[in-house]
């Protein structure tokens, strides 16, 4: 699914607005940079409103703000309820068992920025999705594991590293002892 591939795009624009604001001022030149950018579809759906957006006054209520454009790009390729999106994913989500953790922490935390989860909910929903090795790392703790989700994400990726030193100096034994 490409939708999520949007939010990304459009954090790009704003970055390169707020990094030139004299220059993205304008509404039409921020509709205007976002739209050399877009391909495929969008970019077939973005050609028939070039001759609008060239008028003095857009016909087109979208083509008239920055926001209007943003908004109608989401509702016809974008993720239209990223709170229900999220809710979809994160009780789907798991880390993959080659997969670092630091990754898993990144797609964790841009579905739980949607959700209005209590920090104890969001840190037993990530530690479910962990991959079984580091459930396994946490099991063998004599203390038990940390119930906010920064504490236990940086926790686990501690462990994470451990194991991916571990592994890769395994790796590197069993090359040299041949």
């Amino acid at each position: 699914d490409k939708k999520h591939l949007l939010e990304i795009f459009l954090n790009q624009c704003l970055t390169t607005f707020l990094a030139n604001p004299t220059l993205y001022a304008n509404p039409r030149n921020r509709i205007t940079f976002a739209g050399s950018y877009l391909s495929g579809r969008a970019n077939s759906w973005w050609g028939g409103y070039l001759s609008d957006l060239d008028s003095a006054e857009p016909r087109h209520e979208f083509l008239r703000s920055w926001e209007g454009f943003r908004d109608e790009l989401t509702a016809r390729f974008g993720v239209t309820d990223p709170r229900a999106h999220a809710l979809v994913e994160i009780n789907t989500i798991q880390q993959g068992a080659k997969q670092r953790v630091a990754d898993y922490i990144i797609e964790f935390d841009q579905l739980a920025k949607y959700l209005d989860w209590n920090d104890a909910a969001l840190a037993d929903k990530f530690f479910l999705g962990l991959a079984p090795r580091l459930k396994k790392a946490f099991s063998m703790r004599t203390t038990p594991r940390p119930t906010d989700l920064t504490t236990l994400a940086a926790l686990a990726a501690s462990m994470d590293n451990n194991y991916w030193l571990y592994d890769d100096a395994g790796k590197s034994e069993a090359k040299s002892s041949r």
